[in-house]
């Protein structure tokens, strides 16, 4: 199998694995803050990171090389989890899914000026098309916009900044060593939001806790591979096979069916991801 293969292949089990946490993550916002929830879930999840780090040859081979960089991932990865939560907090399921999927639209505007990827017409046309997709789903009329659905957008600027640190990163530092970066900031930066009044959690909340917690992780970590593997504009459109999982779950357990302008808009988001997938791959054919 091929490094781009393989890719793609990470980041579409990656992102089941996260589509399935998210809806358990759903669950425990009923109960839990998301800061709360980040926190919890950070610390269940380090049992799963010291097996990566075991196979990775021990804690002395994680370690930063470019530390700078890596904790400004981890950074951008708390606030990305940490609005990403809150949106499942507001919104069904699919619908905050199908909003965050404007991320690889982020990822391909931003690889010029970061990565100094060429941005060519057709490439800036596919990005308008995927936009006007988010305009859809966040509605405005004259009475306004549906403010609750731009916290998914801000989740999908964010997801897109640290996808694009991610790529920086190729070559110098492993997906085990992000991931523990990254998990390290989340747990941390939750704490913040523990109180006395934080709800100690039953068996089934921390039997959730460690299911999500183990889920992401392993998410994240497949995810950042794929990056590694293949350029951000070829592995990101894949993310999209998550979005029927969740459509899935979202009804299977609170019986949420998307309105037409969550669907019109999802078309156009991903009619415009899977553009941008055929149009990297004659790139790719030309420079063969």
């Amino acid at each position: 199998m091929t490094p781009v293969a393989r890719g793609i292949l990470y980041m579409i089990i990656g992102t089941m694995l996260l589509a399935t946490q998210d809806a358990i993550t759903k669950l425990l916002t009923v109960t839990y803050s998301p800061g709360e929830v980040m926190c919890l879930r950070g610390a269940a999840s380090f049992g799963l990171l010291a097996v990566l780090v075991h196979r990775e040859g021990g804690w002395r081979r994680v370690k930063a090389k470019k530390p700078g960089l890596v904790w400004v991932r981890a950074v951008l990865g708390f606030f990305t989890s940490l609005v990403i939560v809150s949106s499942f907090q507001r919104l069904p399921l699919a619908d905050a899914m199908a909003v965050l999927f404007a991320a690889p639209l982020f990822v391909a505007l931003l690889q010029g000026p970061f990565l100094g990827e060429k941005v060519g017409g057709k490439r800036w046309a596919i990005i308008w098309l995927g936009f006007a997709g988010v305009l859809v789903m966040v509605r405005p009329s004259p009475e306004g916009i549906d403010w609750v659905m731009l916290w998914p957008l801000a989740a999908a600027m964010f997801s897109a900044i640290r996808d694009t640190v991610t790529r920086k990163l190729a070559g110098h530092d492993s997906s085990t060593t992000l991931l523990l970066y990254t998990q390290i900031a989340g747990t941390v930066g939750g704490a913040f939001f523990l109180s006395s009044n934080t709800p100690i959690p039953e068996w089934w909340q921390v039997a959730a806790f460690i299911a999500a917690g183990s889920m992401a992780g392993m998410a994240h970590y497949l995810t950042i591979s794929a990056f590694h593997l293949a350029e951000g504009a070829t592995v990101a459109p894949f993310r999209y096979f998550s979005l029927l999982w969740g459509v899935v779950l979202g009804f299977a357990i609170w019986g949420d069916i998307p309105d037409v302008f969550i669907i019109a808009g999802t078309v156009l988001v991903v009619g415009s991801g899977l553009a941008m997938m055929q149009l990297e791959r004659r790139k790719h054919r030309k420079n063969v």
